[in-house]
């Protein structure tokens, strides 16, 4: 047997042309509406293209997720990272997509302004693409994708490897 073939995707047509041809799509910051919303009905036209029923087909997410006392200095780590891709087209549309465009416009607003780009970050949008806090935060954060038709939770530790959070993160999800 060849190995699955999965494709990375995010716009509509993209994740259709993987429901399509592929066997998975695997899914960069989509936020869980997102891939209730968009990314499951657009794999789906796909596979009814191809005859095919979303049965067996993978839909790898990748899920950002900190175990931490510290939030905020957590989300401000996640924040710093979220700004390249805020600024990025193909990320401008999905988040929109999702419903954050006010947000997103927000950002706009005020990053030149702030000290640094990712205090502009609104914390609903950091909220809605990184779990961050205590083991409950985390269950439920992973459960929402699941719930939205994620068959791969790609658990990734938010920040490096050098992190505090990021090796305690990997034991608790690895336990």
């Amino acid at each position: 047997q060849p190995p699955p073939l999965l494709i990375a995707g995010l716009s509509s047509g993209m994740l259709e042309l993987a429901g399509e041809i592929a066997d998975g799509v695997i899914l960069w910051l989509c936020s869980p509406a997102y891939v209730r919303s968009v990314v499951v009905p657009a794999v789906a036209r796909g596979r009814a293209k191809a005859g095919k029923s979303l049965e067996g087909f993978e839909v790898v997410a990748a899920v950002p997720v900190a175990l931490t006392g510290d939030a905020g200095a957590v989300t401000l780590l996640f924040k710093e990272e979220l700004t390249r891709y805020l600024l990025l087209p193909f990320y401008r549309t999905m988040i929109t997509a999702s419903g954050f465009g006010d947000d997103l416009a927000a950002y706009d607003r005020d990053r030149a302004s702030c000290s640094s780009p990712a205090l502009a970050v609104p914390d609903p949008l950091a909220a809605a693409l990184g779990g961050i806090g205590d083991r409950r935060v985390i269950h439920e954060y992973v459960s929402a994708y699941r719930q939205a038709g994620v068959t791969l939770p790609a658990i990734r530790p938010i920040g490096f490897p050098d992190a505090p959070h990021y090796r305690p993160t990997l034991e608790a999800l690895a336990g």
